[in-house]
């Protein structure tokens, strides 16, 4: 599983780093765990990409912050 902590990060490059880590989980791994602010909007344009391409993900909602599973 390939893991990668984004809420650092602030639209677009939360993005963009969103998209080269289900890149790389393409490879060798089957899973990746994404950790995402709780900011609607950009959690919204991840969500939209996952849909589109077909991907199933699983969200579960901290206190502080989304724990995102996406199953390759």
């Amino acid at each position: 599983m390939v893991e990668v902590d984004l809420r650092s990060l602030r639209c677009p490059q939360q993005f963009v780093q969103f998209k080269l880590a289900l890149k790389r989980a393409q490879g060798d791994h089957r899973r990746l765990l994404l950790l995402l602010n709780t900011n609607t909007q950009e959690f919204t344009d991840i969500e939209r990409y996952l849909k589109k391409q077909g991907l199933s993900y699983a969200l579960q909602r901290q206190p502080s912050f989304y724990r995102l599973i996406v199953e390759i």
